[in-house]
């Protein structure tokens, strides 16, 4: 059984791959991956948001607000890797 540790990774060779996955110029299946989540989660909030105008939707008012504190937390750290 092979219990060789697996490669350590340094900061910068992290902080690269990070960057190569989100950067909106990526070409790799991560990046486009990426890239598409982050356009859904953009459509999901935009839609949020014009629901929010509808008083008929009062019922779904907490899960629509946990959805929205999601996607921002998400927007957020999106924008924290790309400082």
């Amino acid at each position: 059984m092979d219990k060789s540790k697996p490669p350590k990774i340094t900061y910068a060779e992290f902080k690269q791959k990070v960057f190569n996955i989100i950067d909106p110029f990526g070409t790799g299946k991560a990046s486009k991956v990426f890239d598409i989540c982050i356009i859904v989660l953009i459509l999901v909030n935009v839609a949020l948001v014009i629901t929010d105008s509808f008083d008929v939707l009062e019922s779904f008012r907490v899960g629509f607000e946990v959805i929205e504190w999601i996607t921002v937390i998400i927007f957020t750290a999106e924008y924290v890797l790309r400082v």
